[in-house]
């Protein structure tokens, strides 16, 4: 059955790595091969004798057709279904959870979002070039302000080279957390699209035991790196913007990294 998907993510070049182990190659076109049939008919005498000979004819017209990557999707998942592959995680209990392993194919109905402070920085564009029209002009504004708006437009720059965080549950049993990172290249829309219920569809990484945890995202080591001067990094995590921007989030087992290859709704 064939399930009409509306992709935010799909890494096309994973993509075509799976299909080529499965089939040995990778198909991208295929020759379509299109019979029309008609009938050609004449006159035929033998001696008093007189009737009609019909025969038909076939025209034959060949096309090339290209396999785009929804299409592609669509042939790996048939694949990896047909042959039980895939393990679907919309409603599961413990046990389930217990028998998944490092290298299982998941689809996961979840709740995805992204860290807040990295999706507020990439919603608020072009904090450097505010700062310089606020210097410019002479608007008032305070010291402490003026420098949160410089460092933020610095990281922001900072944040357009990584990939983006994302994390998810699914919504009957929340304690079970999921991560992923989703690379920039294969972004459909904007990250604010990467919010609310949707299907992650990827390999388990690795697996997560009660206790353990992983850092998700952290502006700290990037806070340290850039050229900021005291007063700026002092705004960036003074107590009025710790309230409204956490400087890094981290995911605690029992959870999943999953290495993804689409998300979907």
């Amino acid at each position: 059955m064939v399930m009409l998907r509306d992709f935010l993510y799909l890494n096309t070049n994973m993509l075509s790595n799976y299909l080529a182990t499965i089939d040995g190659f990778l198909e991208q076109e295929f020759d379509v091969s299109e019979t029309e049939k008609g009938e050609k008919s004449g006159k035929v005498g033998i001696y008093a004798i007189e009737g009609n000979l019909s025969s038909e004819t076939a025209k034959e017209t060949k096309a090339k057709r290209t396999l785009t990557p929804p299409a592609q999707f669509q042939k790996l998942y048939e694949v990896l279904d047909s042959q039980e592959e895939i393990k679907h995680l919309g409603l599961f209990d413990e046990q389930f959870w217990n028998e998944i392993k490092k290298g299982d194919i998941l689809e996961v109905e979840a709740n995805i979002r992204t860290p807040s402070m990295f999706l507020q920085i990439e919603q608020i564009q072009g904090f450097s070039s505010l700062a310089s029209l606020v210097q410019k002009f002479g608007t008032v504004v305070s010291d402490s302000d003026l420098n949160m708006l410089s460092g933020i437009g610095d990281l922001e720059r900072v944040i357009q080279s990584k990939a983006i965080p994302v994390i998810f549950k699914v919504e009957s049993i929340t304690k079970y957390q999921f991560t992923a990172e989703l690379s920039r290249n294969f972004i459909a829309g904007n990250t604010s699209d990467l919010q609310g219920e949707a299907y992650v569809f990827g390999k388990v990484q690795k697996i997560l035991k009660k206790g353990e945890k992983i850092d998700v995202f952290s502006l700290i080591p990037d806070l340290e790196s850039l050229q900021m001067n005291r007063q700026q990094r002092l705004a960036l995590k003074s107590n009025k913007n710790k309230s409204k921007m956490k400087m890094s989030e981290s995911v605690s087992g029992p959870a999943i990294v999953i290495n993804p290859l689409a998300v979907y709704r």
